[in-house]
């Protein structure tokens, strides 16, 4: 069965998302949104991980953590000309 991309995340799928996107690993992650014990969420962290959505929601996380990362630079970099 093919997973649809354009499926919403869910609450904590987003908050699992963050999590990752912030640094957190995919099992710790998992383990604080999902709360189950390690041996399971690492199985159930990489399933996860490998859904469209999931996949989807952190790249476009990533792009906009790299625009912010590149407008900060810019601004550093004119308020150094002044």
């Amino acid at each position: 069965m093919e997973e649809n991309k354009d499926i919403e995340l869910n609450p904590k799928q987003k908050k699992f998302v963050n999590s990752v996107a912030s640094g957190d690993s995919a099992t710790n992650a998992y383990i604080e949104v999902y709360g189950c014990q390690k041996g399971s969420a690492a199985s159930a962290a990489s399933r996860l991980m490998g859904q469209p959505n999931i996949i989807e929601e952190l790249d476009r996380l990533k792009v906009a953590a790299q625009k912010k990362t590149f407008i900060k630079l810019l601004k550093m970099d004119y308020t150094s000309l002044q």
